[in-house]
């Protein structure tokens, strides 16, 4: 059935690929960050990441294999450029309203905000093995991680945020709530 469906082991290879991109940036979608405040918009998207990468091990899974592989599956799915361009497309209507309401910095990049977004997520769940045998759980409890998560929506919010408006933010995430 592999053979009649994908081809190949390696076209179910990039079907799965391209299903396990296709459900992150759906959920993204879902949030439905229109219309929201650029800070609060950002906040949502950075949580859902974060919350997204930590249920979704399998994800974190295939992009750390896909990268041992120097990329070379996911070079060959077809559409999946378009499909990911959502999640800069979303951060780029944020930034743009950050921008023009005078509170985030003029130099924001919506695709190196993902990057920064993506590296905290990945990490927490990538590394949490050899992070854990290192140093221990600590980080990993339920109240570590909602306190992590914080940490990762401060840390973005203040590579974005003009330093004047910064000091305004009340809530930072949900963790804080």
């Amino acid at each position: 059935m592999i053979f009649y469906y994908f081809g190949d082991k390696e076209g179910l290879y990039r079907a799965v690929l391209e299903k396990a991109y296709r459900e992150v940036r759906d959920g993204e979608k879902k949030l439905n960050l229109e219309g929201l405040q650029p800070i609060e918009a950002l906040i949502r998207l950075v949580e859902f990441s974060f919350e997204h990468h930590r249920a979704n091990w399998d994800f974190i899974r295939l992009v750390m294999i896909e990268n041992i592989h120097g990329s070379e599956h996911l070079a060959n799915v077809e559409g999946l450029s378009k499909i990911n361009s959502t999640v800069i497309d979303q951060l780029s209507n944020i930034c743009d309203a950050g921008k023009k309401a005078g509170i985030f910095r003029t130099d924001v990049s919506a695709l190196s905000l993902h990057w920064q977004i993506s590296a905290m997520c990945f990490f927490n769940v990538s590394n949490r093995p050899t992070f854990s045998t290192l140093f221990g759980d600590d980080l990993f409890t339920e109240k570590a991680q909602a306190q992590l998560c914080d940490q990762i929506v401060r840390s973005v919010l203040a590579a974005v945020v003009l330093p004047e408006e910064l000091g305004k933010i009340e809530r930072c995430s949900a963790a804080a709530g």
